[in-house]
């Protein structure tokens, strides 16, 4: 992705409300991150029958623990993130969307971050 993409997914990732598992596609690709791959089948079928094989990607837009592992190398900010989840865990806000709001808001600006390291038209990942 250039440096365009990557900033225009930043803020497709702020403006989300709840999670998107078609954005944490995108994040991923973006950090090359490497899916898990999932074979479904038909249900209810014998010999089972393979439909398709889905790729699963972290749930970078719902989960703080998958958000935190885009900065796996800055372990400040990994323990700014952690003390920041033990306290809406502490506060009752774990329950609600904060946890997803804080990461989608993460993600942003590691996407934003990402993007300005590269030059314009530059690509990235290949």
């Amino acid at each position: 992705m250039d440096r365009d993409e990557l900033l225009a997914l930043a803020d497709r990732v702020e403006a989300l409300t709840g999670p998107d598992r078609e954005v944490d596609a995108l994040v991923g690709e973006a950090f090359g991150v490497t899916p898990k791959s999932k074979n479904i089948y038909k249900r209810n079928y014998y010999p089972r029958r393979l439909v398709r094989v889905d790729l699963i990607y972290p749930r970078h837009t719902a989960s703080l623990d998958a958000a935190m592992s885009l900065a796996s190398d800055d372990t400040e900010l990994v323990d700014l993130l952690d003390e920041a989840r033990e306290y809406t865990g502490r506060q009752g806000w774990s329950t609600g969307d904060f946890a997803g709001q804080l990461a989608r808001n993460f993600v942003a600006e590691k996407l934003r971050a990402l993007a300005a390291q590269q030059p314009s038209g530059a690509m990235t990942g290949e």
